[in-house]
């Protein structure tokens, strides 16, 4: 349920902080049953693996989905600053228990007279991705003001986040630790994408979600031009595994066409220009609609053709739109 709903949300720009907030309870609560199904086997060491990956994946999803209220700023219940501490715990939990699962399987491997099993290895990257995406949600949140600002994770409690989220350089200055904490994320989500190019191919859905991460934190370091290149990628390979109707590569070719625009208008000020007029703004909410009008297969006619925006020039002139 976690999972879904933190899938379901991702269709969405506008995630919803109390759809978030059911998410990660949802995962804590899973992951806290898991536990205690280990806790309560008096065999534990002879649990499937894949029971005890079960365990993981809930950590995972726990992860994944406080660190995105942490982004958005918490609620009254989990401020920013617990979010994101619950988020870093999970995934250090996630990790080191797929490490301890690994050693097993080796282990195993090693002991004479047990059978020859194959076992699909833990996936480490993805917990390291994850981490990507915690760092990314980390800068997001400082930068608006949420981490930080004077309050505590809890009544009376402290906040404990890495101390990395400090810049060295000028200390308290939100801009600059949130600029550091960028650069941070975009290290991680490097490394997982190498990985899982060289694992599994560009043409990967695993791979694909690196890339949209990618283009997100380059264009919060380093502005629309450095996210472009990244983003032309990720609609490339969403239409070629998804294909062109499916939600996220619809959603994956809004962002490249606001990311087209918005570097257009950024050339244009450098150069003293200005922007004709109508021009489509950076959010992702701005749909572009497919030739002809039509928003699903069978319904070629049923509505007007709209006139072409800014948005779907900008993708006719890479190619991405044909008549």
């Amino acid at each position: 349920c976690a999972e879904l709903l933190n899938k379901w949300s991702a269709s969405d720009p506008a995630y919803s902080v109390d759809t978030m907030a059911r998410s990660a309870e949802y995962a804590a609560e899973a992951a806290q049953q898991y536990e205690q199904i280990e806790c309560e086997d008096k065999n534990v060491q002879q649990m499937p693996l894949a029971e005890r990956e079960k365990y993981c994946q809930a950590l995972y999803w726990k992860g994944l989905n406080y660190s995105t209220l942490g982004r958005l700023g918490g609620n009254w219940r989990c401020s920013a600053e617990l979010a994101c501490a619950t988020a870093r715990d999970s995934l250090d939990l996630c990790l080191s228990r797929r490490r301890a699962i690994i050693e097993m399987i080796e282990e195993r491997k090693k002991t004479p007279g047990q059978p020859e099993t194959k076992h699909n290895l833990p996936p480490l990257a993805e917990v390291q991705f994850a981490r990507g995406v915690l760092t990314f949600c980390m800068a997001e949140s400082l930068s608006e003001g949420h981490l930080y600002n004077g309050t505590s994770t809890q009544a009376g409690q402290p906040s404990e986040l890495p101390e990395m989220i400090i810049s060295d350089e000028e200390p308290g200055n939100n801009r600059t630790s949130s600029k550091a904490m960028y650069s941070k994320a975009m290290g991680l989500l490097q490394e997982v994408y190498n990985d899982w190019r060289a694992r599994l191919g560009e043409y990967s859905i695993k791979t694909v979600k690196a890339i949209t991460m990618l283009a997100t934190v380059a264009n919060r370091l380093d502005g629309p031009e450095a996210a472009v290149e990244w983003s032309k990628k990720e609609v490339h390979i969403r239409e070629e595994l998804q294909g062109k109707l499916h939600p996220r590569t619809q959603q994956a070719r809004r962002n490249y066409a606001a990311l087209l625009n918005a570097a257009v208008k950024r050339q244009a000020l450098k150069e003293g220009l200005d922007q004709p007029a109508g021009a489509v703004s950076g959010s992702s909410e701005h749909s572009v609609s497919e030739p002809g009008g039509s928003e699903a297969p069978g319904e070629e006619g049923a509505k007007k053709r709209k006139p072409e925006g800014d948005a779907d020039k900008a993708l006719r002139t890479e190619g991405l739109l044909k008549e």
